[in-house]
């Protein structure tokens, strides 16, 4: 009976230290890391390899797909839950304290978990031609590379690390302004230029994807040098009136 009583203290004693040393904020942060990795390659790894239209012959999705959908899930009730125990009572003062304290985390959180549900619901209805199936994957990729982002939040644990990404996340804040100065210079010198001089020789037509295509792209990579394009155009009517303004402008 002595024994017995000793083997159970005993027990008791190796649960406990056992449930104090997984509860402890290195191992709780090693644990998130290595899931966090997992949920990244296993998302990388079904976007490249098995991201399919659903058909007869393939009629299910993959179980990386199924694994990825859970952790998201799992990590969306985790932020839920998290925003409800926070100290304020008030929903006006938690709703204060999530979105308003940290508004560029949150934003980048919130997209994460946006994009996600919306190429999720793309990708199962968009399933009627290949073109239509691509919407699906272009935004899931692109909320990929926001969780890839969000893995920069792991380095805040650096000592040394941590307070040059608050620098940079303070400096990216007060850059906003050069490059909205940057964006009013792209969009003024794209709209006035296409708007003297046709460069493709006709008309585009008023959608998205031929905006994009006529005027963001082409003054997008002007920051960059790359004007021999830009040029090789306006030379084809060196001598007319649009060219040489359009020239000016350039210049």
């Amino acid at each position: 009976m002595w024994r017995s009583t000793k083997y159970s203290k005993s027990y008791l004693t190796y649960l406990r230290h056992l449930k104090h040393f997984h509860e402890s904020p290195i191992v709780k942060y090693s644990y998130n890391s290595a899931s966090y990795i997992i949920f990244l390659l296993l998302f990388s790894y079904y976007l490249l390899f098995n991201f399919e239209i659903p058909t007869d012959e393939i009629p299910s999705i993959h179980w990386t797909e199924i694994f990825v959908i859970l952790m998201v899930t799992t990590m969306l009730f985790e932020e839920i839950r998290q925003f409800l125990c926070q100290e304020n009572r008030t929903m006006i003062g938690k709703l204060s304290n999530y979105f308003i304290t940290n508004q560029f985390h949150t934003a980048i959180l919130v997209l994460s978990y946006l994009l996600f549900y919306i190429g999720l619901i793309l990708r199962f209805t968009n399933t009627y031609s290949e073109e239509a199936f691509s919407a699906a994957k272009i935004v899931l990729a692109y909320d990929l590379e926001i969780w890839f982002i969000r893995s920069f939040v792991f380095l805040g644990i650096a000592q040394n690390l941590g307070p040059k990404l608050v620098m940079i996340r303070r400096m990216v804040t007060d850059l906003f302004f050069f490059t909205y100065i940057i964006l009013i210079a792209m969009i003024a010198y794209g709209v006035v230029s296409r708007s003297m001089y046709n460069f493709n020789n006709e008309t585009f037509p008023f959608d998205g994807q031929s905006i994009f295509q006529n005027i963001a792209y082409p003054t997008y990579y002007l920051m960059y040098g790359n004007i021999d394009g830009e040029l090789a155009d306006l030379d084809r009517e060196q001598g007319s009136s649009a060219s040489i303004a359009t020239h000016i402008l350039l210049a």
